[in-house]
């Protein structure tokens, strides 16, 4: 591998990161026109004493919270990125979402350390737990290595476009002496099923 280091970026970040932004501002705004309606209506909405009464002050403070929310997806969405540099994989996953909604936890690899790679998807994160993020989405793609010690580590490159993934693993390719084929990985990709929140093992009671 050549010296230096070569980022990759999620493919078109700012459009990917602009969905969820507008979506939650839509929402946010429903939920806005609706409590307004109501109030205009029948007048229940922000006066003490009544079925339905939501202070003005408690729905500013919701159009905020989702408003932050759905910058902090658009920051974590743009901001992550995997390096291949001096023969190693790095990654520093979502570092801007929660512990519960991380997808994609920090990782590092030695490219020659790499036994074997394939392609998966799953609605795990990338520790192979049950992700919150996950639970009721569509599966993700990962790249599973297979590393000489047995261990295996997955990297998450669902929002990457095929140039980008053939582009690593030309990478890895040129370090190893392999010939990984994208398309036959895809071809041969497998899903591992999995990763609803309620479905975790019941811890042991002593």
């Amino acid at each position: 591998m050549k010296p230096g280091r070569i980022r990759f970026y999620q493919k078109s970040p700012i459009f990917f990161s602009t969905v969820p932004v507008i979506s939650l501002l839509g929402v946010a705004w429903l939920i806005f026109g609706i409590i307004y309606f109501i109030k205009d209506i029948y007048g229940v909405v922000g006066y003490e004493g009544t079925w339905l009464y939501v202070p003005n002050w408690m729905v500013v403070v919701l159009l905020i919270y989702i408003l932050v929310r759905g910058i902090r997806e658009w920051i974590s969405i743009l901001e992550y990125h995997i390096d291949f540099e001096n023969g190693v994989i790095t990654t520093n996953g979502d570092r801007f979402r929660r512990e519960s909604e991380m997808v994609q936890y920090g990782l590092q690899i030695k490219i020659s350390h790499i036994k074997s790679i394939r392609l998966i998807k799953s609605n795990y994160n990338s520790r192979k737990k049950p992700c919150l993020a996950l639970a009721r989405s569509h599966a993700n793609s990962y790249f599973e290595f297979t590393l000489l010690n047995g261990s295996t580590k997955w990297l998450r490159i669902e929002l990457f476009s095929k140039k980008q993934r053939m582009q690593m693993l030309n990478i890895i390719n040129e370090e190893l002496g392999t010939s990984y084929d994208y398309e036959t990985m895809y071809r041969n990709g497998e899903l591992i099923k999995g990763g609803a929140i309620w479905n975790r093992k019941p811890k042991n009671k002593k």
